[in-house]
Order: structure tokens, then sequence, then C-alpha cells
């Protein structure tokens, strides 16, 4: 009884060892997420053009992608957020990157679909 509970202790310590690494293993290969990646994603779909601004000056990644695939270009064309849009490409962000998971579009043609004219020119 005793050994069955030693064991089953240490089955628990490498199960929790495992889980560990796996958990650091994901975190270390989403490293645009880890320094501000998402926060640039979530600022760009509330429309909060002074923190996209700031975490631009920080050199946050702009071809960060969501769970959906989507760029900070593509979340803000697809929100008609045009002024964001204008700035996230006047510091460098490519207007070519596509989604791969969903309609494999670009920024330019999710504006278009949502027929936002103004997001297009």
């Amino acid at each position: 009884m005793e050994f069955q509970r030693k064991k089953n202790i240490e089955n628990r310590r490498l199960i929790m060892g495992l889980c560990s690494a796996f958990f650091f293993i994901i975190v270390s290969c989403i490293p645009a997420l880890a320094d501000g990646g998402d926060d640039l994603l979530k600022a760009v779909r509330l429309g909060e053009i002074e923190q996209v601004r700031s975490l631009i000056d920080k050199k946050v990644d702009l071809s960060v992608r969501d769970n959906r695939d989507k760029t900070p270009l593509i979340v803000a064309a697809y929100n008609n957020k045009l002024q964001i849009a204008k700035l996230l490409i006047e510091n460098g962000a490519k207007l070519e990157e596509i989604d791969e998971k969903g309609y494999r579009r670009t920024a330019l043609l999710f504006a278009a679909s949502r027929r936002k004219m103004n997001t297009t020119k």
C-alpha cells in the first residue's frame, strides 16, 4: 500500500514536470505574443490608436498573428480602423500578407469585402 502511494506521488510529480515543460515550449514558440504582439492585436481591435503607436515605438512585431491568423493590419482593415491601418502601413506593416487559415485574403481584400471603401484607399 505504501509503495503504491509513493508511486502515485512520483507519477504526479512527473506529470507536473512534463506539463511545465510543455507550457514553456508552447510559450517560447510564440515570441510575438510574449513581447507585446497580443497587446497590439487587442489595441487594434479596440481602436486604441495611442496604444498602437506606443507599441510600435517599442518595436513590436507588426506581422504578429492572432489565433485566426490575422495580422494587425488585416484586423484594422476588417474593422474599418482607417487611422490605425495607415499608422501600421507607415511603420512597415506588409500589405501583401494574407490570412492562411481563413479566407486567404490580404488586408485590402478584407476591407473591400466588407465594403469599407475609405480603408481601401
